[in-house]
């Protein structure tokens, strides 16, 4: 891999100048600047640790201060990653103060202090600053320190030493970096004390008297650091800079130095004799930062003074386990601390496969499971635990984690933070995906619920985090975000950015803000302001995405947001060719990351349906292999989870959605809807009582049916599978009844139909499928989806009622009521726009075929639906309904005595347009034979010879009763052709055989035109 470009031929290296321990660095010649410089090569072959350099660049380069190392560029010589760095001629302060005078030292900590400032005021925390991590420059002048190596490089272990300390010199860092607390500019004030500690007494604080010998004496070591103040500085150090060290390496953050410029300025001080700010620490204040620190220790002491020496060994004993208790929270606090940050450096890379790391963090997870089943250390495990699966994206996992650390009485600002996050993700969560899939008032009946379960506690556990510095504002930023505060969320995120501007969540938490705005203006109808909004939430999260390289959240996302947007786009009538593909590039982006992650996968899919739905209706099969992908990675979520009934249902709707479009196109179904009943069938036997299973159920026998109605099968069963499981779910009390409720009234309204099919009597399955979707309409609040959805089922019903025979005068005018209602509510949507014109087309037939005149409703349908294709973009959409409106014409115009020539033929090029786009179904041979029927009727009534145009229109009248199966109108059509064809005989014979199988059919308007025509009794 390489890092950056080449720089072989700019960089000519002059020797080794030293090995650290993050690798070599060695002098060079910029060839190109004709100036010295240190060319600085990473140690090891990873190419993940080359990354550490850009991230290192990155950081470094942002500072510009004489008392910093400066960062030129960053490339490769010879294929190995460096980083070309200002050439420093000199030695490290370390090796410079064993040798240099008391002020010597002092002058060029305090440099180094000013440096440090600089890094601070650009937000940056250097982590790991100590004496051999800055340069001093040694020549014609006076020394200069220069600070270095910012970004702490990971060590060969991923950042972690055996005990899971961070990496590091842990003599140099703060009890809170060692704890596993978040750090701020503070921890560095530490290590700048105890650089200056280790200047003055020729050694580093806390260092064990004997060589390091393994864990036992790194865990001596931090319980020293934790509890302890360091050894008194030689006496003939100055006292007023015993002082400044003992402020500056204060235990607790807050009573340091307020910062890097304050500690300079105390040193500046001393240099000019004047008093320090710093003050010795009063016994009485020694003592109780003793006990504050040693609780049960000094409880065993008033215990001894009570009980003089009967409970010296008991208290003793209890003094040596809390000890060792509080050691090991500490190790296993900082291992959650490292963990965070091992994988949010993965995150800062370019991007790259996580695979690796993440499976790292799961071997992690599983040793901390089995410490926090056991042991006395059981709550910091948990606490640990809970960290490492926040971080693989289980939430339910992480919260109970967590939980089991408070039950163990792990209490700690870090534990409630952590619990806080991961309700306030899984309230998140579930929020979004009840404003997908409910209607208006089971939506805010849900959110109620959620609010209450787990919204409100995310407050309370994150409103008890103690975090310091820009973590704070980073807490009141989601507290704000949850509690509906969009623009205190995104003011707070914005004073964190300022301060650690490579905290990119905060980036993303604007992005959300923005995005829950979008929502907002969307509810009110404001859909030009809720655009403006997602483009401020895209600028956003790409502000992220530029941080976040390798987080795959980030382009998830970037990829639902874009998909939002084309909905609002797609309302408005416009192209959402171009934000779809673009969508679709953030989930490739997304899936190169992590290609095994359940979770991601599970995201994928959804936003690949969502996406569907937009290229699909612009553009025909477009939306197709999406669809094929959604199904393809559901399937691979089930192989690896097979009892998650989560992800079976996912991969049900998945196969719905496959199937409904390939209906919609005319294509072949059978196998995707197969599977997904089949799938179902394994789902109830597993999660018999949950109805999200008998949901999904109903949807794929509805779709089968409504498959095999198109094709003339026998459907009956199917749908009454479907209206079966409807009823299931609704008992069982689902979090989406209206949805569920859809499925039931579109159910009846079609298993009415195939009642009429199979010679039953329908009007039980059409009535209670008719008052379905009346009390789903009234349900949903006159929504554009419950209009859209009643008005389908309303116009469904009229088509099959008019079939029978029946009035359905009542049906298209309370469909065109609701349409109109809609309308007004919603007037920039094209969709209702073309759900009009439909509606107009079925009525226009109600009329000719009660002998009313369809002209002006076939004009209003044919200009709502060109103007709904013209905003849609998508001509062949209406191809089928501009056809038959066409055709419509012709006949009333035969009716009428008027030449139906041009409306003939233009029905005739739709028809035949239909059958190039669909390859299935009976409506484009059905249609050519319906316009041959029309001319042989002109013909005929005109007194010439009808025979030859009759004639014509048999093959295609053939190829519909093919197709069509159990549907009687193809052969109507067909008998009637054969008596103008003069087979009155044989058209005779078709009619007697479609009556002998359904007597129901004989009601209808072909049935008794074609017992007029051929003289049939």
């Amino acid at each position: 891999m390489s890092v950056a470009a080449p720089l072989d031929d700019r960089v000519q290296l002059k020797g080794l100048l030293g090995r650290g321990g993050m690798g070599e660095v060695h002098r060079a010649w910029d060839r190109t600047l004709e100036r010295a410089v240190a060319v600085k090569f990473l140690r090891g072959s990873d190419p993940r640790e080359a990354e550490r350099i850009l991230l290192e660049a990155r950081l470094q380069a942002r500072v510009e201060h004489p008392n910093v190392v400066r960062v030129h560029e960053v490339g490769t010589l010879a294929g190995r990653p460096c980083l070309v760095l200002q050439l420093v001629e000199g030695r490290t302060l370390a090796e410079v103060g064993r040798e240099a005078s008391l002020g010597e030292r002092v002058e060029l900590l305090r440099q180094a202090t000013l440096g440090l400032q600089a890094a601070h005021r650009e937000g940056l925390v250097h982590r790991d600053v100590k004496p051999e991590n800055v340069l001093v420059e040694l020549g014609a002048g006076p020394p200069r320190a220069l600070v270095s190596d910012f970004g702490l490089a990971r060590g060969e272990e991923g950042g972690l030493t055996r005990s899971g300390l961070p990496a590091g010199t842990v003599e140099y860092m703060s009890p809170e970096q060692l704890l596993g607390s978040p750090v701020d500019f503070q921890s560095d004030v530490y290590a700048l004390g105890a650089s200056l500690y280790a200047l003055l007494a020729g050694r580093a604080p806390f260092r064990p008297s004997r060589p390091p010998g393994g864990e036992a004496d790194e865990t001596s070591l931090l319980r020293r650091i934790l509890e302890e103040a360091p050894a008194p500085l030689p006496r003939d150090v100055p006292v007023e800079l015993h002082r400044v060290v003992a402020k500056a390496m204060e235990k607790h953050p807050s009573a340091r130095y307020a910062s890097a410029q304050a500690f300079a300025d105390d040193l500046a001080r001393f240099q000019r004799g004047e008093p320090v700010r710093a003050r010795p620490v009063p016994i009485i204040e020694r003592a109780y930062r003793w006990a504050r620190r040693n609780r049960t220790a000094a409880r065993a002491i008033g215990v001894a003074v009570a009980t003089l020496l009967a409970a010296l060994g008991s208290a003793l004993w209890l003094s040596w386990r809390a000890g060792t208790d509080a050691l090991e929270a500490a190790r296993l606090g900082a291992l959650a601390a490292s963990l965070e940050a091992r994988l949010n450096l993965e995150h800062l890379a370019p991007p790259h496969d996580l695979r690796p790391a993440l499976a790292a963090l799961r071997q992690e997870a599983e040793r901390l499971r089995l410490r926090s089943e056991r042991g006395r250390a059981a709550g910091p495990a948990s606490y640990a635990l809970g960290k490492a699966l926040d971080l693989l994206d289980d939430l339910e996992g992480a919260r109970g984690a967590y939980e089991r650390a408070l039950g163990h009485g792990f209490h700690g600002p870090e534990v409630a933070e952590g619990l806080g996050e991961a309700l306030a993700q899984s309230y998140e969560r579930e929020r979004d995906r009840a404003r997908k899939t409910l209607g208006p008032d089971a939506r805010a009946e849900r959110l109620a619920v959620l609010q209450r379960e787990l919204r409100d506690p995310a407050l309370r556990h994150l409103a008890q985090g103690a975090a310091v510095g820009w973590r704070h504002r980073w807490l009141e930023a989601r507290i704000a975000l949850l509690e509906g505060d969009l623009d205190a969320a995104r003011t707070a995120a914005d004073e964190v950015l300022q301060a650690a501007p490579q905290h990119y969540p905060a980036r993303a938490l604007q992005g959300q803000a923005w995005m829950a705005e979008a929502e907002r203006r969307s509810d009110a109808e404001q859909l030009v302001e809720a655009l403006a909004a997602l483009e401020r939430a895209e600028e956003a999260f790409l502000g992220a995405a530029e941080w976040g390289r390798s987080d795959p959240q980030v382009q998830l996302r970037l990829a639902w947001l874009l998909v939002r947007r084309a909905e609002f786009v797609s309302r408005q009538g416009k192209d959402t060719a171009t934000l779809i593909a673009a969508a679709q590039a953030r989930l490739d982006r997304a899936t190169l990351l992590d290609p095994d992650a359940p979770p991601l996968l599970v995201a994928q899919a959804s936003l690949l349906m969502d996406s569907e739905r937009f290229a699909h209706f612009a553009g025909g099969e477009k939306g197709l292999p999406r669809l094929e992908r959604a199904v393809a990675l559901m399937r691979r979520v089930v192989l690896l989870a097979p009892g998650d009934v989560a992800s079976r249902v996912l991969l049900m709707r998945a196969l719905l959605r496959l199937g409904h479009a390939l209906l919609e196109l005319g294509k072949p179904c059978q196998v995707p809807l197969d599977e997904g009943i089949q799938l179902h069938a394994e789902t109830v036997r597993l999660a018999p009582s949950d109805p999200e299973v008998h949901d999904a159920g109903a949807a794929l026998h509805f779709e089968k049916g409504r498959a095999q109605l198109e094709a003339g099968q026998e459907a009956g069963a199917t749908l009454r599978a479907a209206v079966q499981e409807a009823d299931a779910a609704l008992r069982l009390d689902p979090p989406s009844p209206s949805r569920i409720r859809e499925q039931l009234s579109e159910a009846l309204v079609f298993s009415g139909r195939a009642d009429w099919l199979a010679g039953v009597d329908p009007r039980p399955a059409l009535s209670r499928g008719i008052a379905e979707a009346e009390a789903l309409y009234r349900g949903s609040g006159g929504s554009f989806i419950g209009a859209h959805r009643a008005v389908y089922v309303l116009a469904s019903a009229a088509l099959t009622l008019m079939d029978m025979g029946g009035d359905a005068r009542a049906l298209t005018a309370r469909s065109l009521e609701i349409v109109d209602l809609a309308r007004a509510a919603h007037p920039d949507t094209p969709l209702l726009t073309y759900l009009r014109g439909q509606v107009l087309f079925i009525e226009a037939r109600r009329q000719a075929l009660g002998g009313e005149r369809p002209m002006p409703a076939i004009a209003e349908a044919r200009r709502l639906i060109a103007e709904a294709v013209r905003r849609l973009g998508s001509p062949a959409l209406a191809t089928e309904t501009l056809a038959m409106l066409s055709l419509a014409e012709g006949r009333w115009r035969v009716d009428q005595g008027q030449d139906p020539s041009a409306a003939l033929d233009a029905a005739e090029r739709g028809f035949k347009r239909l059958e190039a786009e669909v390859v299935t179904g009976f409506a484009g041979p059905l249609g050519r034979a319906g316009c041959a029927l029309e001319r042989a009727r002109w013909l005929a009534r005109r007194g010439r010879p009808a025979a030859a145009a009759a004639l014509a229109g048999l093959e295609p009248a053939a190829e519909a009763v093919r197709r069509g199966g159990r549907e009687p109108h193809p052969r109507l059509l067909q008998a009637r052709l054969m008596g103008f064809a003069g087979q009155v005989a044989g058209g005779r014979t078709v009619l007697a055989q479609v009556l002998a199988e359904n007597a129901q059919a004989g009601g209808s308007h072909e049935a008794r035109t074609a017992a007029l025509e051929l003289g049939a009794p």
